[in-house]
Formats: C-alpha cells, sequence, structure tokens
C-alpha cells in the first residue's frame, strides 16, 4: 500500500533524517520529486516532494483490540468489564477490586492515560492531556480513495490522513499538533479544538485542491495523553512496589502497542530495557517543571523515547491534594502474563478505523477504550 511523507519545503531536513533512519533499519523508501509526485499521486498540488515507504501501511485498531481481546480470553485472561474499581498495595501483593470481584498479584500494570491524575495526583506535574481535531471528507473522487490513494502525512503542517473507504468511512484529516491542555479527560468528543475546521478546510483546499462544502463532513476529536517532554512514561511507582505505570501514550501510542507490551513485560520480569527504558538518565517530570508542557511545535517526536527516571522525584514530592487508592486499569494488550489475571475494564471500539488508544469514562470512573 505505502505511506506518503510530503514535504511543501519546510520539512525537508525532517524527512532526509526519516530516510537515514529507514534505510538503517532496512525499510524500502525512495524519493518522489514534484514531477514523480504527480505523476504517481496527482492528488497533490504541484510543488511538493515527498519520502515514499513503499511497504508500509496502516491498522485497523478497531478490529486489532478486538481480536488481542479474543487471544486472551482464549489464553484465559480475565475481563472484568463497566466495573468500578480501586487497588490498594498490601504487603508483598497488589490487589485489585473491580466490583464485587478481587484479584491479587504480585505486580500489576495500570494504563490510564488520562484518567492517570485522577488515580495518582503525585502525577499533575509529570502528565497533561490535550484535544486532537479529526475531519472526514464523504463522497471525495475516487482518486481520494483506497486503494488509488494511501496514508499520508504532511510534515510541514503537522496535517495526516488515511485515504477514504466508501461505505465504512470518508478521508480522513487529522493533525499532529499539540493544543491548549484541558483538565476533563471527559470532554466532549464531539467538539473539535479551536480553529481546527478552519486549519483543515485551508489544508485540503491548498493541498488536494478539495473543498469540503462539496462533500458531507463530520468533525469530532481525540485525546493525546502526553507526558511533559513527549515521551512514554514506563515506570514502577516509588511508593507502591508492585504497581507499573504505563502511560503517556493515549492517542498516539496505538501503533507502538507491540513493542511497549514487550517492554512492558520485560521489566515485569526484572529484564532492563534499550533506550526506551525508564530509567535511563534525564527525566520527563524534572525537565517539565515549572514551565507550560505544550511544545510549541508540531509533535514529530512524540513516540521516540522514554526517559521516566525522575518520575521518582516527583512522587517523592508531597501530592498536590489528598491521595485516594485510585483505580487500576491494566490493558490487556499492554500486558502478557503467564498465570496472572489480567484486568481490562472495558472497551469502546470506534467503527470508523485508523483509530489510536485512549481511555474512556464508564460508570463514573475509569475504564479503557479506543479514541476515534
Amino acid at each position: 500500500m505505502g505511506n506518503l511523507n510530503v514535504s511543501d519545503g519546510g520539512a525537508d531536513a525532517y524527512l532526509e533524517e526519516l530516510e537515514r533512519n529507514a534505510r538503517r533499519v532496512g525499510a524500502k523508501v525512495r524519493w518522489l520529486e514534484s514531477a514523480d509526485l504527480r505523476r504517481e499521486f496527482p492528488q497533490f498540488r504541484p510543488g511538493k516532494r515527498a519520502l515514499f515507504e513503499e511497504e508500509a501501511g496502516f491498522l485497523r485498531a478497531t478490529d486489532c483490540v478486538a481480536a488481542l481481546r479474543a487471544l486472551g480470553e482464549k489464553a484465559g485472561v480475565q475481563l472484568a468489564t463497566e466495573q468500578e474499581a480501586s487497588i490498594e498495595s498490601t504487603g508483598g501483593e497488589v490487589e485489585v477490586r473491580a466490583g464485587d470481584a478481587t484479584y491479587r498479584a504480585p505486580q500489576i500494570v495500570v494504563a490510564a492515560g488520562g484518567w492517570s491524575k485522577r488515580l495518582l495526583p503525585e502525577l499533575g506535574r509529570a502528565l497533561w492531556q490535550c484535544q486532537q481535531g479529526i475531519m472526514y471528507l464523504e463522497g471525495v473522487p475516487a482518486p481520494f480513495c483506497r486503494p488509488a490513494f494511501v496514508p499520508y502525512s504532511a510534515a510541514d503542517t503537522g496535517f495526516y490522513g488515511f485515504p477514504a473507504e466508501p461505505g465504512r468511512v470518508g478521508l480522513k484529516v487529522a493533525r499532529h499538533l499539540v493544543t491548549d491542555p484541558i483538565d476533563d479527560p471527559d470532554f466532549d468528543r464531539r467538539t473539535t479544538p479551536a480553529g481546527f475546521v478552519e486549519a483543515a478546510t485551508e489544508f485540503v483546499g491548498r493541498w488536494f485542491g478539495l473543498d469540503p462544502k462539496d462533500y458531507r463532513v463530520s468533525c469530532d476529536s481525540c485525546m493525546y495523553n502526553l507526558s511533559t517532554s513527549n515521551d512514554f512514561l514506563l515506570d514502577f511507582h516509588p511508593q507502591w512496589p508492585g504497581v507499573f505505570l504505563a502511560t503517556a501514550g493515549s492517542g498516539h501510542g496505538f501503533k507502538f502497542g507491540s513493542i511497549l507490551g514487550e517492554i512492558v513485560l520485560d521489566r515485569l520480569d526484572g529484564i532492563a530495557s534499550d533506550r526506551w527504558s525508564p530509567r535511563r538518565t534525564g527525566g520527563i517530570v524534572a525537565e517539565g517543571a515549572g514551565r507550560d508542557p505544550r511544545p510549541r511545535v508540531p509533535v514529530r517526536d512524540v513516540e521516540q523515547r522514554s526517559r521516566g527516571s525522575a518520575l521518582r522525584e516527583v512522587l517523592d514530592e508531597p501530592a498536590r491534594g489528598a491521595q485516594e487508592p485510585g483505580v487500576a486499569v491494566t490493558g490487556a494488550d499492554h500486558l502478557k502474563a503467564e498465570g496472572q489475571p489480567v484486568l481490562a475494564l472495558h472497551e469502546r471500539h470506534a467503527d470508523r478505523g485508523h483509530a489510536a488508544e485512549g481511555p474512556q469514562r464508564a460508570k463514573g470512573r475509569i475504564s479503557r477504550g479506543v479514541e476515534p
């Protein structure tokens, strides 16, 4: 199928770095200069060049989560859905209460995304979340549908998207750009960030020659859960032995699910990780203390590294507000455990595909699901 990384001139250096990284790991990529791009993908207006990943594609997140759930259940994973839950560290075990059931294990994984700060208020300086807008254009011409079109990203602008699939989903236009922080992870997903619709309309007109007024348009949004340095946060809670935190990935970490699962499992088994290890020097909390956490440029390196060693520093400080035991959420897509129950509180599957991961609210507390 392939994937197009397109530049309008301002992101050439980024694409060149992407090319070096791709070739280093053996990925098949090739440059499409302006004339080549217009010949192979006339959907783009003149004056652009692209790095084409020939063997790339996309995953249908809804189908992936459903398949993982089925495999987990076949292997004996227990799913406790739509249950209010809490955790408590008792001696050498961690106790998880979900409804009337109680689970005990030496270790658990808490993957609560944007709800993490509700569980553990002391993470307030380490984590934040923002709203990301999404536009779908239904009824676009055939050249913008599969198989004629492919996933694309416009590095100059932060916009990216996926081809339309008639009868399933329209042409997707989204923006990988941080917006103002939001306090409530249960915000209305039917809304979009201020200015998003106007910016997306300008983008599809300038890059594709499309006018959204000519098509059926729908907009919604997902939530990005981020650390102050835009790294994943993968670390043991220093005050709660046996509680492993896996967060700062909602909305942008789904595609890394397999490698993140391996990293989490290695950590639970006491195996050191490579450069993704949160025990590396540096720290996401110390770097973000006392300043606005938002990057001022489109987030291109959100998923590159995880440096959570300084998590201990902020957790050793007094928490802002009283700390309650919180809610434990362990995502079955993040944890492989033999002989131990894996607790997943909820899965809400989006029908639109091209989804990213994120938690959703259920019965007034925390649950885990899929963001459109």
